[in-house]
């Protein structure tokens, strides 16, 4: 709508504020409201010593078509987006989260969902992150890793408010759909949580999570394997690692970067659902992708859901190689 100028005269200029810029803030240039979230503001315009205000009601965010500022004002030293929910830490190691309140570990006075960054309480500052489909890690200052979320296979260890994992210290963390992996100071990588499809890269387990059960190893265990990496990326029903010399290795199903067959057999624990119980090609060891080339960075997608009958649909993953080329596969 509009607001009435009482007394600006000839050619103005117009300056725009609100009451509250958590709530809604202003686009001088083009002279529009954008909600962030549902509330009640004051949009006040001044021109040549006149002013004018309206009262305007937030029902509703319309979620953003175009890149744009994260509300709070905050300084951001790393950030992960999920299907559903966004983290970060900012330069002092603070984390906040925004998104679906399921996965938070914030807060949220019974909302379900956080508009702008809430602040997740974690003990120590954060020094990394890995943001899964469903739960959250960091790795903390003091080598503990603190996970929250989604833990009906262990893997994050047992709140949806942030919990020291156990037993290892970790030096950096990745979360996947339904399991957690993580490195230490020594390049070692471990993994934990779901292991229907071996994406945590061990012997199988026998135990059972979850409802309906499924396989799964709720402690850290070390991937079998010599190799020492300097990065991990979980994926949905795979872990892709970027070892120390550059050569990008997978373990787990679906797409593991290679056209030969898989060495392994994977069984679900039968249960009912899409895919429940049936045997599906993996590998338990790492796999060498692309034998030959050297990368320096690696990145994964991953579902909310496993309730796809394919492990191939589930993720995809890409590899940035030395000279600037980028593998997905």
């Amino acid at each position: 709508g509009e607001i009435p100028l009482n007394g600006a005269q000839g050619r103005v200029t117009l300056a725009f504020s609100v009451s509250d810029s958590t709530i809604a803030q202003v686009d001088a240039d083009e002279r529009t409201l954008r909600a962030l979230v549902p509330g009640v503001v004051t949009v006040t315009v001044r021109a040549n010593g006149a002013v004018g205000s309206r009262t305007v009601r937030v029902l509703a965010r319309i979620p953003n078509q175009a890149p744009g500022p994260v509300a709070g004002n905050l300084t951001f030293a790393s950030v992960e987006a999920a299907e559903t929910h966004s983290c970060g830490f900012t330069v002092d190691g603070a984390v906040y989260c925004w998104g679906n309140n399921s996965y938070l570990g914030a807060t949220l006075d019974g909302a379900d969902t956080a508009w702008t960054p809430r602040r997740v309480e974690v003990p120590v500052p954060a020094v990394q992150l890995g943001v899964g489909a469903a739960h959250n890690c960091v790795a903390g200052a003091d080598g503990a890793v603190y996970c929250w979320g989604a833990n009906g296979y262990g893997q994050a260890g047992g709140a949806r408010v942030p919990v020291a994992v156990a037993g290892v210290r970790f030096v950096a963390v990745t979360a996947g759909t339904g399991h957690t992996c993580a490195l230490t100071a020594t390049q070692e990588a471990w993994c934990w949580g779901l292991d229907e499809h071996g994406q945590l890269g061990t012997t199988a387990s026998e135990e059972r999570c979850g409802s309906p059960p499924s396989y799964c190893r709720p402690r850290p265990a070390p991937v079998a394997t010599a190799l020492r990496f300097q990065q991990l990326e979980a994926g949905s029903v795979q872990t892709c690692g970027l070892a120390v010399d550059g050569a990008v290795y997978c373990w787990g199903a679906g797409s593991l970067g290679r056209a030969e067959p898989l060495p392994d057999v994977c069984r679900a624990f039968p249960r009912t659902g899409p895919g429940g119980g049936r045997a599906v090609p993996c590998s338990r060891t790492p796999l060498r992708v692309a034998d030959g080339a050297r990368f320096v960075a690696l990145d994964a997608s991953r579902r909310n859901s496993l309730s796809t009958g394919d492990p191939a649909a589930m993720s995809r993953l890409c590899a940035v190689r030395e000279d600037g080329a980028v593998y997905c596969w």
